[in-house]
């Protein structure tokens, strides 16, 4: 990932910690490039990981040892790890904050020297952003050269599916975590689906009154 974009919210309750990576004396630590974040439904934004390893001989052989977990979230893109400096290494998510209540990622290994370490951003969602507001309405709120049409109604899921009315997305093309679908799926309010009106049907974006799920993102200049 490229781009650095912080969060673009102005509100009085976001709390921002500047990238302030401090590397520790212990065998391994993770910081994040923020202390918390508190932001409406709908904000897009980039979120970065450090690991710093200070001892020479690491027990765990990948950097893909090192696991994440979420909630709340869905995340759009990710970058690969890069080893900034010597045994500091850093990697990206660009996530959409996707339903309201409080959420996270959290970052964890477990190795035979340290055992269990791990650390979690706290995500707090409220409020919605002008464009959930204008996609709840009716109206596809980011512009696009797709057909754009919607449907209003419940949605559920079922084998790789998302249906909602008489249609039908498949789910082989996005990377959507079981947990994303698990929240889709047990949503209980009607929801706005916008999907591209040709032949393929592509699924663009599901928008409730406290869910937001973007799949249009790399249509979408940003």
């Amino acid at each position: 990932m490229t781009a650095k974009k912080l969060f673009n919210i102005t509100i009085l309750s976001l709390l921002f910690l500047l990238f302030t990576f401090t590397q520790f004396s212990l065998a391994c630590e993770f910081t994040f490039n923020y202390e918390s974040i508190e932001a409406p439904l709908g904000t897009v934004g980039d979120i970065g990981i450090r690991v710093y390893k200070t001892h020479n001989n690491c027990t765990l052989q990948s950097m893909d040892e090192y696991k994440f977990e979420k909630d709340n979230i869905q995340i759009l893109e990710e970058s690969e790890w890069q080893e900034i400096e010597s045994n500091v290494y850093e990697k990206w998510f660009k996530v959409l904050l996707s339903e309201k209540g409080d959420g996270y990622i959290l970052i964890w290994k477990e190795c035979s020297k340290e055992g269990y370490q791990e650390k979690k951003l706290p995500i707090k969602i409220k409020e919605s952003k002008e464009e959930v507001q204008q996609a709840i309405s009716g109206d596809y709120p980011y512009k696009t050269d797709n057909k754009v049409s919607n449907l209003n109604g419940d949605i559920k899921y079922e084998e790789d599916k998302f249906i909602i009315g008489d249609l039908v997305f498949e789910l082989s093309e996005f990377d959507l975590a079981a947990v994303n679908i698990e929240a889709i799926n047990g949503y209980q309010k009607p929801v706005y689906v916008y999907y591209d009106n040709t032949d393929n049907k592509k699924l663009l974006l599901i928008a409730g009154e406290d869910l937001y799920y973007r799949f249009d993102y790399q249509l979408d200049e940003e």
